[in-house]
């Protein structure tokens, strides 16, 4: 179902799915439209909004001009919505008298400015010790100024509608200012972060976040002295010292130009420790290693550096702390596993039972659970017992005999590998309702949700998007990449050349470590050139014959065929209908080849699509290739076996 946006934020705008809608016949049909989205949980009596928009009109001519204004916006939403077939004004304007009208959204409409106070509200009224050290509150004020293009209803105003104009003004001042504190917010997190942090990506990801919040916040606000120090922070914490300092000749000019004063003390402050070069960079520690096997623990060592992900590392070590249950979603081979074992390690001091990895890769055939889908939770529960030594016994069924063990424990379970159980979270769900002290990490392809838990996704590492980008050699999928060929080749002479073809060849693979470690070894067999060449015919090809890798893993077709058996026949054709797209691609693009919107949705919780934005979507090119392939040998099967699961 298509749904109908209203942008407030900024300058007025409407779309319907991919469509703009710009032909409302007056300013009267867009201000009514905007207070009765704005206002739509309030019944609005029609006098009241006669009087809002004609203040200098007899009741008697407002009321008539009120029931046109209804009329055309009806009409101009009717003829919009026509295309799609639906019938959107009665969805979303209902009369419940012939006195009152009220704006009915239900779920086919979209409001910025709803959005935006709903994830203030959330962050406003959500228990935290403090709102920047907290990651739920810092992810919502994220999406919320996200929504913020501008000033609430820029440039408009209805010169004799002074009540509709003062409306606009209030709402406006509090947004703005809502806005500003969110800003605000986000660049001290930020701040404090890349000043908490060790040198390296996650360092540079954070002063990066704050040098373009405090931005933002300046161009809403060009005389905030404070903006103009956190900016100042920023370029000093990123050795930036001569832009720092040119940072505050600006903010010095500003405040004397506009109000006739100097900097206060606490600006002149930062601007000589600056100067002094007191603020800059930091040196990379060494690092740490596990920790030694006085927590007990099944966590496997890691033989390699894990690179690329530490802002990821840094935000999932945050998250355990705030949620009992956190999910890793992703496609395969993109490093939930990899993530996730490394969290474990970080934290593992604080779980005085230990940490431990339950593998449920092999557990459970999918024809197995797809025949008695009631088997789940006992498997589940198996298996956790058998990780942690707990002794089972047939009085009584697996589940409430984990419990009671686990009652007054304080350990962290990693479930691995979920995506065929997911009909057994609810017993994670019980779980951390019955055991405080346990801290569940799981790992999936397919999202579930559950209000109890905290879904973070996973998705490959930053690629640059220009191959002559300079700073190409600090992303984490080329760190990855040199560091991978290097170790097994013993040396590497990072050429120009050869930077440009690793940035072609991790734009390729779109960032999944697996495909770079699967990469990485072509590097001493052919030049670079022709190994970005060869991916590009066949990405396919990616295998390796390594020891330490596993079975699952140890190609790229070997990681796809997992998910696609783990598909509904109706999903396996609703996917391989998507592959007729390259690139991205639109809802109703994708309705017109036999997929229907919730099909889409149900590939995105299986990470098999990626949601660009609400209503785009694109599909891995690897998975493209995998899913031709695938469609070959089922033409070359019986009717009956085609896009099915394996028997």
């Amino acid at each position: 179902m298509e749904v109908l946006k209203l942008l407030l934020l900024g300058s007025f705008q409407v779309t319907l799915g991919e469509r703009a809608l710009d032909r409302f016949d007056t300013d009267k049909v867009r201000a009514l439209l905007s207070y009765l989205a704005v206002e739509g949980s309030h019944l609005q009596r029609r006098e009241h909004l006669a009087g809002l928009l004609w203040p200098e009109y007899t009741q008697e001519s407002a009321l008539r001009n009120l029931r046109l204004t209804l009329y055309r916006l009806r009409q101009t939403l009717d003829k919009a919505a026509k295309q799609a077939r639906l019938n959107i004004s009665d969805s979303l304007l209902a009369f419940p008298d012939r006195q009152t009208v009220q704006f009915n959204p239900g779920g086919s409409v979209w409001v910025d400015v709803l959005e935006f106070e709903r994830l203030w509200d959330a962050s406003e009224t959500h228990p935290h010790e403090s709102l920047i050290t907290c990651p739920t509150c810092i992810e919502r004020l994220r999406r919320a100024v996200s929504f913020y293009r501008g000033d609430f209803m820029e440039g408009f105003s209805l010169k004799d509608s002074y009540g509709f104009d003062e409306w606009v003004l209030l709402r406006r001042e509090r947004l703005h200012r809502q806005a500003v504190d969110a800003l605000d917010w986000l660049v001290e997190h930020f701040l404090n972060q890349a000043e908490a942090a060790s040198a390296g990506a996650a360092r540079l990801a954070a002063l990066e976040n704050g040098r373009a919040y405090a931005q933002r916040l300046l161009q809403l606000e060009p005389w905030s002295e404070s903006a103009h120090r956190q900016l100042m922070r920023a370029l000093a914490l990123n050795g930036q010292n001569q832009e720092a300092l040119s940072q505050y000749e600006i903010c010095r000019r500003i405040l004397s130009e506009e109000f006739g004063v100097e900097p206060d003390e606490a600006t002149q402050q930062l601007y000589q420790q600056v100067r002094q070069r007191k603020i800059g960079r930091v040196v990379e520690p060494p690092t740490t290693p596990l920790p030694a096997q006085k927590t007990p623990h099944n966590l496997p060592p890691q033989l390699t550096p894990l690179i690329g992900r530490e802002a990821q590392l840094t935000r999932l070590n945050n998250l355990m702390f705030s949620y009992r249950w956190v999910t890793l979603v992703g496609e395969g081979g993109v490093g939930k596993t990899r993530l996730a074992l490394a969290a474990a390690a970080a934290v593992l001091q604080h779980f005085p039972d230990g940490a431990w990895l339950v593998d449920l890769a092999e557990i459970g055939s999918e024809a197995m659970i797809e025949a008695n889908p009631e088997i789940v939770r006992p498997l589940l529960a198996q298996a956790i017992a058998r990780v942690l030594g707990i002794p089972l016994h047939a009085e009584e069924v697996p589940q409430k005999q984990i419990l009671k063990a686990l009652r007054e424990k304080q350990l962290m379970l990693i479930l691995d590998s979920f995506e065929h159980l997911s009909a057994a979270a609810e017993f994670i769900l019980d779980i951390v309702t019955n055991a405080p002290g346990v801290t569940v990490l799981v790992t999936t392809r397919h999202f579930f949700y559950f209000q109890a838990g905290y879904m973070m996704r996973v998705d490959g590492l930053p690629v640059p998007d220009d191959p002559a980008d300079p700073q190409a050699e600090q992303y984490g999928s080329v760190r990855l990449f040199i560091e991978r060929v290097d170790r097994l080749s013993g040396s590497f002479d990072l050429s120009p050349d050869a930077l440009r073809h690793i940035v072609q060849i991790c734009r390729l693979v779109e960032g999944s470590p697996l495909a770079i470690e699967l990469a990485a070894p072509w590097a001493a067999r052919m030049p670079l050139d022709m190994l970005a060449d060869a991916i590009q015919n066949d990405l396919l090809f990616l295998a390796a014959k390594m020891t330490g890798i596993l079975e699952r893993h140890r190609s790229m077709r070997a990681v796809i065929d997992s998910s696609w058996r783990l598909l509904t026949p109706q999903e396996q054709t609703a996917l391989e209908h998507c592959t007729a797209f390259r690139g991205d691609f639109g809802v109703s693009e994708a309705v017109n080849t036999g997929v229907s919107p919730s099909e889409l949705e149900a590939l995105v919780d299986k990470s098999l699509l990626i949601r660009l934005a609400p209503g785009r979507y694109r599909m891995h090119e690897t998975l493209r290739q995998f899913v031709a392939e695938k469609v070959e040998e089922i033409k070359n099967q019986p009717p009956q076996g085609r896009l099915s699961k394996p028997s």
